[in-house]
């Protein structure tokens, strides 16, 4: 129900209480009900009625400021953070590539689609929490000391935070707050093995090919077959054994990946 609705409810129900009340009131006294809306009502009871009527009237519209007030701050964060939710170019040319592998990867899998919704919601807010750390330390060159990387780590459980407050993306605030855990525990969480959600696991194999496969500061774009062959180091360990024997039969079968590209659900 969204905050709109809220707001009705809460209206339709002080209206509702202030009719049945009086309702009531004009069958035990039988008088008329109109009189008994306001002026017949003895003062003790039409305080009651005030009381419960503004308390359902203002958390209604709290409800409605609060929700407005959240979607100003997403936006305020979309802008602070160069676009990652649905923003500039290139921010969402790689939230696309991460959907366009991650999909394809989970429907081979048999990920249901309540759970590819999920998904795709991480591709797009997966660093959201990341205009809660500071900026000394995201742009701090070098290796961080043990507080700027709890600071830095931290940004899974703000960004799980932040979706949670919008009802369209609260689904996958438990994805969001998991989406850096390794296979083998070494995570922010230390989250181990399967304990990981599925469409984690997914997403770390998506995220740490796309590293590989675009220009970054750290090393040269590496080819698809460099990729994968860099990634199997990680087999078993930062990456789940399963998900990337997948990800390799995917990219390496051209009959499957178009058999999996027709049958793949995007959702909108």
């Amino acid at each position: 129900m969204n905050s709109l609705n809220r707001m009705l409810l809460c209206v339709a129900a002080a209206l509702f209480f202030w009719l049945g009340d009086s309702l009531l009131f004009c069958l035990m006294k039988d008088c008329a009900f109109i009189q008994a809306l306001f002026p017949a009502v003895p003062s003790g009871r039409l305080l009651v009625r005030l009381i419960v009527a503004v308390l359902l009237l203002l958390f209604g519209i709290m409800g409605f400021i609060g929700h407005t007030v959240r979607l100003a701050e997403l936006t305020r964060i979309n802008r602070a953070d160069d676009g990652a939710l649905f923003g500039d170019e290139k921010s969402s040319s790689k939230s696309r590539r991460l959907l366009y592998h991650c999909m394809r990867l989970a429907t081979m899998m048999g990920m249901s689609t309540a759970n590819k919704d999920k998904l795709r919601i991480l591709c797009y807010c997966y660093d959201i929490g990341m205009v809660c750390v500071p900026s000394s330390v995201l742009s701090k060159n070098g290796p961080l000391e043990p507080e700027e990387q709890r600071l830095r780590d931290a940004h899974t459980d703000w960004g799980a935070k932040i979706v949670s407050e919008i009802p369209q993306l609260r689904k996958a605030a438990k994805l969001i707050a998991a989406h850096e855990e390794l296979y083998d525990g070494n995570g922010p969480h230390a989250l181990y093995g399967r304990s990981i959600p599925l469409a984690c696991r997914i997403f770390v194999v998506a995220m740490i090919y796309d590293y590989y496969t675009q220009p970054h500061q750290e090393g040269d774009v590496l080819t698809r077959r460099q990729a994968l062959d860099e990634m199997m180091l990680y087999h078993g360990t930062m990456l789940d054994p399963d998900v990337f024997d997948a990800f390799v039969k995917l990219m390496n079968d051209d009959t499957l990946s178009q058999q999996v590209g027709n049958s793949v659900y995007v959702p909108k």
